[in-house]
């Protein structure tokens, strides 16, 4: 009974993510059938039984048939081990290339199982953890580089004097600052914490909670549980500290990262307290290496502080976003672009980390637009020069192709997005904005570069959110100021499900 419960659970994933495939490519069954690729398919079943496969479930012995089509592995239809984040990206990628291959089917590299979280990670909270693997495993796809910059940490945790201390890297927004935190924390497994301001885990009482835990489970504390109050200053933070800092070995250390403390949220703390109420000094053979924007003013007054300054234009900085370029000159669809040109390759990798400022982000964005065709005609030279440029080139781009459709659909999603404080459903963005669901899924694919996607846990249904702060700041700031517009959609909305529609005035 068990196996049968289990394939028909399979199956029933397969149809879902098959419809999710074919929303994505077509936006209806009736298209994808009339190709050619799929005459077998079709000779076994109607297509009234096909658009039954999301609900009923896709027959297993054709998840195979079925997959190829999209370019995919069979096991990204059935496993569940399979992030949905990481398929739809997938899905993205071979649409992406199909465009710019003349749609020719292609090969795509396999999507694997997101790995089992470790025994540690598993001391991360429940509300945390999840948010954290999605996070980190992002910014690791396509990681390169930053060997300067732990060189420089290395250099600080062996010598420093004090034998303790915090180092802090800064850097420009979307210059892979938390990239290279996610990179450290997998491949050193230290202690950590993110402040994700657009997911609103960006609160003291987040940190202590998280952290505490984590020294607990780590190195086996007296506390074997968190008091009420732990949440409310830093005294349970510096015992557990000193109590674990007893239990290092002669050159043992511990670190803990934590990332983007500019996206720190201190209402309500004291004046005098610092973020996330660290402490002054640490312990003997206790660090705390952290990240935060460039000239972004803090209450972070500590003792023996590191600062290393990640500049968007030192040669280090420089030479791994022209490794990162490289990287993905390796792809035939890129190389055969870039080959319509008529440039060398060593002028297009100087040219786009000279148009990227040495911004990891904009290369983020550009590369995979250039791999599909959307910058054919002028080359480099069609180009925008930096990040914030290239949000207003999109955001001018999309809106030309179709005024009416970006004005009544695609700007108030994203901006909704942009406004809400945690990733949200369909069924939420239509409720703030009242457009239909078919519509919102056609905006969300469209814009899928900018959006963040997780997966929830109840019924694995999708929730969006903007994926990164310097775009939301570019429609808060540029498009749309204060979001005010947006802020009273959702206002109105929960207004009027407590019978008080209109009640609120959002007008300066």
């Amino acid at each position: 009974m068990a196996t049968g419960r289990k394939s028909e659970q399979r199956s029933k994933l397969a149809g879902q993510r098959f419809e999710l495939a074919v929303t994505l490519f077509n936006a209806s069954y009736e298209a994808i059938v009339k190709l050619e690729r799929w005459e077998s398919l079709v000779g076994y079943f109607e297509l009234k039984q096909i658009r039954r496969w999301p609900k009923d479930g896709l027959p297993l012995k054709r998840v195979d048939q079925v997959a190829a089509f999209f370019g995919l592995e069979a096991q990204a239809f059935i496993d569940d081990r399979i992030d949905q984040r990481d398929l739809m990206a997938a899905l993205f990628r071979m649409k992406t290339r199909v465009i710019a291959d003349g749609k020719k089917l292609i090969d795509l590299e396999r999507v694997e199982p997101s790995p089992a979280p470790d025994y540690h990670a598993r001391a991360i909270p429940d509300e945390f953890s999840g948010a954290f693997a999605a996070f980190m495993a992002d910014r690791l796809r396509h990681f390169c580089g930053r060997r300067f910059v732990f060189d420089a940490l290395d250099a600080f945790l062996e010598n420093t004097p004090e034998g303790n201390g915090y180092f802090l890297i800064t850097g420009d927004p979307g210059i892979g600052k938390s990239a290279l935190m996610a990179k450290l924390i997998h491949d050193r497994n230290y202690l950590h914490h993110f402040n994700i301001g657009p997911q609103s885990i960006n609160r003291p009482h987040h940190f202590l909670k998280n952290i505490c835990r984590q020294l607990i489970h780590r190195y086996d504390l007296s506390c074997t549980s968190l008091p009420p109050d732990a949440n409310l200053d830093g005294v349970l933070l510096n015992r557990l500290l000193a109590e674990a800092a007893q239990k290092l070995g002669e050159d043992e250390k511990m670190v803990i990262a934590i990332d983007a403390l500019d996206e720190v949220d201190n209402t309500g703390v004291g004046m005098d307290a610092n973020l996330l109420y660290l402490p002054v000094s640490l312990p003997a053979g206790v660090f705390v290496v952290a990240t935060a924007r460039r000239r972004k003013e803090m209450p972070f007054s500590v003792m023996n502080l590191k600062a290393f300054d990640l500049e968007a234009n030192s040669p280090d900085n420089r030479d791994d976003a022209a490794r990162y370029v490289r990287n993905h000159l390796k792809d035939k669809v890129f190389k055969a672009v870039i080959a319509s040109w008529n440039t060398d390759e060593a002028s297009v990798v100087d040219g786009l980390v000279d148009k990227s400022e040495g911004n990891f982000m904009y290369l983020r964005h550009v590369l995979p637009a250039i791999r599909a065709g959307n910058y054919q005609d002028g080359g480099l030279d069609e180009l925008p020069q930096g990040l914030l440029n290239y949000y207003r080139h999109h955001w001018k781009q999309m809106r030309g192709k179709d005024e009416k459709t970006f004005d009544d659909l695609y700007r108030p999603v994203v901006c909704i997005l942009a406004t809400v404080k945690e990733a949200v459903s369909l069924d939420q963005i239509h409720d703030y904005t009242k457009i239909g669901h078919f519509d919102i899924q056609k905006a969300i694919y469209a814009w899928y570069e900018f959006l963040h996607t997780e997966t929830g846990r109840e019924a694995r249904k999708e929730y969006y959110r903007v994926y990164h702060t310097l775009f939301q700041e570019f429609l808060y700031n540029e498009i749309e100021p204060g979001l005010t517009p947006f802020h009273r959609m959702i206002a109105d909305y929960y207004l009027e499900q407590l019978g008080m529609a209109g009640d609120l005035d959002l007008d300066p």
